[in-house]
């Protein structure tokens, strides 16, 4: 199972920090391959501007997914 962080995940004081421990998140954003697949995820509670470090994630990890040989498909996700 995999988290996407969306405005639910903030309710309560430490909600936000327990679910990123948990799931053993550095960061709301993050990718990963299953297969053939890349996947990224991203989060709708912090920003996703172009000057973001979010979208700085997102410029330099789909390129790579792109290039690689082994992934057929990329899905991005978010809450």
């Amino acid at each position: 199972m995999k988290i996407a962080i969306g405005n639910h995940d903030y309710r309560g004081v430490g909600q936000l920090d327990r679910y990123m421990n948990h799931f053993g998140l550095k960061e709301q954003y993050y990718s990963f391959d299953y297969q053939n697949i890349h996947f990224i995820v991203l989060s709708t509670e912090i920003p996703y501007n172009a000057t973001s470090a979010q979208y700085k994630f997102v410029k330099n990890n789909l390129p790579k997914a792109a290039s690689d040989p082994n992934i057929d498909w990329i899905i991005v996700y978010f809450h």
